[in-house]
């Protein structure tokens, strides 16, 4: 398993980059998932009054919503990105938002600025708002990710 971190700040073309990439390897015949990094205080899995947070609430470690075309698995608890990694067996593991892991990192931005603020030694290409406009950013090739 090969994993990808795309890292920036919010409404750079993190979003618009993971699916892309996603898009391109799947293309190519790889098998991808994806890890979503959410930083928002507050922010649960499930919604309050529904059956599976009810099954939560209640006690249960591990809840699964069985649904006719997807398959939802909560887990009572906050992971860390390595538990999370166990789960999955892709060839490619994209992971939006920066989830503490030293992997290879692709940094999205508006601006130059954005790019150095987040910049990191794992940084191999950067992407975002700004590759409309440039194809090289503090040393690293810019891939447009976007259109």
């Amino acid at each position: 398993m090969r994993v990808v971190m795309i890292k920036g700040f919010s409404k750079t073309g993190k979003t618009s980059t993971v699916t892309s990439l996603v898009s391109e390897l799947r293309r190519r015949g790889y098998s991808v998932g994806t890890v979503k990094h959410v930083h928002f205080e507050g922010f649960e899995v499930d919604d309050p009054g529904t059956d599976t947070y009810k099954h939560m609430e209640a006690g249960a470690h591990r809840v699964t919503a069985k649904g006719s075309s997807q398959t939802g698995i909560y887990i009572n608890r906050q992971m860390t990105i390595h538990e999370i990694l166990k789960y999955y067996k892709e060839d490619f593991v994209i992971l939006e938002g920066d989830c503490g892991l030293k992997c290879p990192t692709i940094i999205t931005g508006r601006t130059e600025d954005d790019v150095e603020a987040r910049m990191c030694p794992e940084a191999v290409a950067v992407s975002g708002v700004i590759s409309e406009s440039q194809t090289e950013c503090c040393g690293l090739p810019v891939i447009n990710g976007i259109t």
